[in-house]
């Protein structure tokens, strides 16, 4: 039966450190590794640890086991971000790999530690400059830090390596958005748009991008809300497009043709208004329930 490794880092300060050299030595850490090297080897594992000021970290992998890297990957897959969390510090205290920092860095991230991701990612890029989706995933935290700058740099990068990714295209135009250059980020938006025609969160930005743009943009945006509401009517995206489409509804209903009120928009509301039962939302409610445009890869 095939077994799981054990990989942690364990601090100093809770060993029981009686009848070992001073610690802060050599002999202090040679002692202590050899203490844990021997406990693994009378179960048969083979192990390697490291001692710092800190921590001693260990890998140790049973006779039949699971191969440390690939054992944190499938817990990243199915979700186990918790558990993977102190095996990708422990991986990361031992060896310089941009994999390990890369994971590392998302996981920290998709558990709201964006703070602390940054510099697992700025590590991962610093091993392997042309790791894309390292570059996409800094560019994502520095968004969330209002880093704007930097996560353009970031990005740009990222494009000119991999000219067709399209989530350095979304997360760009994000960006772009958000100093006001949105001529700029409305390309992006549609290329993003065209290479993952199925995520909402490109679907929604190049809506928005389009309604601030405005005049004539304003009906391919309304054209794209609709799509998302009858399209993904369960997803929380289809509550900020139904929050969008009766506020331009409400703006065009107090436009005047001719100084009449247009009848076209009230019954545009009434008849949006029986289909969907969201309409009701106001748009700060729906965008607290809704997922961020600018996502980790």
């Amino acid at each position: 039966m095939t077994q799981a490794p054990e990989i942690y880092q364990k601090p100093i300060d809770d060993i029981d450190v009686t009848g070992l050299p001073l610690r802060g030595t050599e002999s202090f850490d040679q002692a202590l590794i050899t203490r844990y090297a021997l406990e693994y080897a009378g179960r048969g594992w083979a192990a390697i640890m490291t001692v710092d000021n800190q921590f001693i970290r260990v890998v140790a992998v049973p006779e039949h086991g699971i191969e440390p890297k690939d054992y944190v990957l499938g817990l990243l897959k199915h979700g186990f971000l918790e558990d993977a969390l102190p095996i990708l510090e422990a991986l990361s205290g031992m060896i310089d790999d941009a994999d390990i920092e890369y994971n590392l860095g998302i996981c920290l991230s998709e558990l709201g530690r964006i703070d602390e991701s940054v510099a697992p990612l700025e590590k991962c890029i610093a091993l392997d400059p042309n790791y894309v989706s390292g570059l996409v995933g800094l560019g994502v935290a520095y968004v969330r830090l209002y880093r704007l700058d930097e996560a353009e740099a970031v990005l740009r990068n990222a494009i000119r390596q991999e000219p067709h990714n399209a989530y350095a295209k979304r997360n760009l135009a994000v960006v772009l958005t958000k100093i006001g250059k949105l001529q700029d980020a409305l390309p992006l938006f549609r290329q993003a748009a065209s290479l993952m025609p199925q995520d909402l969160n490109v679907q929604l930005g190049l809506a928005q991008c389009l309604t601030q743009l405005g005049g004539a943009h304003r009906t391919e945006a309304d054209t794209i809300y609709k799509l998302i509401v009858e399209k993904f009517r369960e997803h929380p995206a289809a509550e900020l497009a139904v929050a969008a489409r009766n506020k331009m509804a409400s703006e065009d209903l107090h436009a005047k043709v001719d100084g009449k009120v247009r009848m076209d928009a009230v019954f545009y509301m009434q008849s949006d208004g029986r289909r969907s039962p969201a309409h009701v939302l106001s748009p700060g409610a729906a965008g607290r329930r809704a997922a961020a445009t600018a996502a980790a890869p």
